[in-house]
Parts: C-alpha cells; sequence; structure tokens
C-alpha cells in the first residue's frame, strides 16, 4: 500500500501545481486510495469538485475530472503521468 500513497501524494502535489487547482489524498474505509481533485471556477461558485483520481496497479482518471480539467489538459496529463 505504501506505494500507492507515494503515488498519489506525488499525482496531488502535481496537480496543485496547475494553476487554480488542489488536490489531496483520501483513503476510504476498504482502504482504496485516490486523490480527490478541485478546481476554482471564479464568482460565486468558487471551488468546486473535480473528482477522485483512483491510483491501484494503474491510475484510474473518471471522465469528471478529465472534463473538470480540459482546458489544461497537457499540465494534467503531465501531472498523472
Amino acid at each position: 500500500m505504501g506505494t500507492r500513497d507515494t503515488l498519489a501524494a506525488k499525482i496531488a502535489a502535481n496537480i496543485s501545481k496547475i494553476e487554480d487547482s488542489r488536490a489531496k489524498v483520501v483513503v476510504d474505509s476498504d482502504g482504496n486510495v485516490g486523490v480527490l481533485c478541485e478546481r476554482n471556477s471564479g464568482g460565486k461558485r468558487g471551488w468546486i469538485h473535480a473528482g477522485v483520481i483512483a491510483v491501484a496497479d494503474k491510475v484510474t482518471v473518471s471522465k469528471e475530472t478529465a472534463y473538470c480539467f480540459r482546458y489544461v489538459a497537457d499540465e494534467f496529463a503531465a501531472a498523472i503521468a
């Protein structure tokens, strides 16, 4: 499990470097590791939920998360690589 935590922490740190983005590592009650993402939409909405990236044997990005990062797709791809 340690490598998943390390990978998730690296991904979260890289996503947090993207402008108007932040992320943190989360572990659910079953021990599944993920990266909770948020984007700053500006205006009244402020920070919005941008999905969770699952970190297991491979990194799985939901359609919701990919959509939220569509305007910074290249930076996002580099962050999760």
